[in-house]
């Protein structure tokens, strides 16, 4: 007659993201015929050592925000359980990856200009690995009100016809781009100049 078996199946939450890659739950689901309490062991980088070991009934168990990857690799990570006499391993890969980057460039169009400067428009582009919608942003006096706020899947947007300028003086434009939890901000000038005539004599 055969006698209890022991299995598991681990899974990782999150199981994948950019480095570093921190708070890592691991959860284990026992299966089979062996009877009793649990005791859990597990090893974030299968290195031999165990980050975390309890012995529970509970069954599946999570162990919360235990493992931290640094660095970018592929991860093996093991955990061993023990019940009824019989010792069982499983293991799951968590990736860490490249950290994500974004970046952000800004233009307006016309960039300078005799008041009254009307119907500027922007331009941003936005660069780097984070990926997902962009939201942005368009501020055409830095005084933290936006003008206008746009979600799109375009790298580059144009906001056109959007600032006008009455009086002379040096504009501050404030762009922010967000994609992929992440933010970036850019700041250019537009300068109006006075609008006094001038004069230019020729004499011979």
């Amino acid at each position: 007659t055969s006698g209890p078996d022991l299995s598991v199946v681990l899974s990782a939450n999150p199981s994948s993201g950019p480095a570093p890659l921190n708070g890592v739950d691991l959860t284990a689901t026992v299966s089979g015929t062996a009877t009793g309490s649990i005791t859990y062991k597990f090893d974030c980088t299968s290195d031999g050592g165990w980050e975390s070991a309890v012995t529970t009934a509970t069954n599946p168990y999570t162990a919360v925000d235990l493992c931290n990857y640094a660095t970018p690799n592929n991860y093996l990570v093991t955990v061993q359980v023990e019940r009824g006499g019989l010792v069982f391993q499983g293991t799951t890969v968590v990736v860490a990856q490249s950290p994500l980057t974004l970046g952000l460039s800004i233009t307006a169009n016309p960039s300078s200009g005799r008041a009254p400067v009307t119907g500027v428009d922007l331009t941003a582009t936005v660069s780097g690995t984070a990926t997902g919608n962009i939201i942005y942003r368009f501020d055409c006096t830095n005084d933290g009100a936006w003008e206008t706020t746009q979600t799109t899947t375009q790298t580059t947007y144009t906001a056109v016809d959007l600032c006008n300028y009455a009086s002379p003086g040096v504009y501050g434009v404030k762009v922010k781009a967000e994609r992929g939890g992440m933010e970036i901000q850019g700041l250019i000038n537009v300068v109006v100049g006075d609008t006094a005539p001038f004069a230019v004599q020729f004499s011979a």
